[in-house]
């Protein structure tokens, strides 16, 4: 054994020789990781900042997202918090952010953050025909983002069970209000004549399509009567007294 190793080993028991390597050959990619500031800290600062401005609507998923930077970047270590700044705050698809090292030696980063909203909407499970009646076997809840979605649409089956189809709805289409009746026309309905304090209920024909919210013209079975109500359920439209 050569005198100067076994000196050594003796001077540091093998445990502690290991050891003292071990922490030694970590040394170099500690100071490495710690001269610079990591792209996941400067991706969140940049998310951070468009989320301070993005509106959550109801019921909607809302996912604000940093492109993903390139890996090769090295951005000396800030030794002070992260700024970031936009041209404008305006919620918008896709923001690019200043995120900027505010040391006097700092450095500046452009990252585009993309912001995307989805909903759970109403869309048809199969290919539906012109005056297909609707309900849970044709009908299922899919997440779509709202850049997609064009009119007005549904988020609940309830709302469409029992209504029909005015045209055909593809495959995996959401239904828009002015693909459905849910009074269609010459559909016996009824009518519900209310006040403050009174109710009076009868039967009608609808002369026309409506969908919730929609004035149709119906006829009052009794008296034969045209008047204008508003659809208010399947097969259900209201007169205010």
């Amino acid at each position: 054994m050569d005198v100067s190793l076994q000196g050594s080993l003796m001077k540091y028991p093998v445990t502690g020789l290991f050891l003292s390597l071990l922490s030694l050959s970590f040394v170099p990619s500690t100071i490495a990781a710690e001269s610079f500031t990591s792209l996941s800290q400067v991706a969140e600062t940049a998310e951070d900042y468009v989320t301070s401005f993005t509106d959550f609507p109801e019921h909607a998923e809302v996912q604000v997202k940093a492109k993903t930077l390139d890996k090769r970047l090295k951005l000396k270590r800030c030794l002070l918090p992260l700024n970031a700044h936009a041209p404008t705050s305006k919620q918008q698809r896709l923001t690019t952010v200043k995120v900027t090292c505010p040391d006097a030696d700092g450095w500046s980063l452009y990252v585009p953050v993309e912001t995307r909203i989805y909903y759970s909407v109403v869309t048809a499970s199969i290919a539906l025909e012109p005056l297909t009646s609707l309900g849970y076997d044709n009908l299922k809840l899919q997440r779509m983002e709202a850049a997609s979605l064009r009119g007005n649409y549904f988020t609940s089956i309830e709302q469409l069970a029992g209504a029909r189809t005015t045209r055909r709805v593809g495959d995996g289409q959401p239904l828009r209000r002015q693909q459905i009746c849910q009074v269609c026309r010459d559909d016996i309905v009824t009518i519900y004549a209310r006040s403050a304090s009174l109710e009076l209920k009868t039967s009608g024909k609808a002369i026309g399509n409506g969908s919730v919210g929609d004035t149709i013209r119906v006829q009052n079975s009794r008296s034969e009567r045209m008047i204008d109500a508003e659809v208010i359920a399947v097969g259900e439209v209201q007169v205010n007294l």
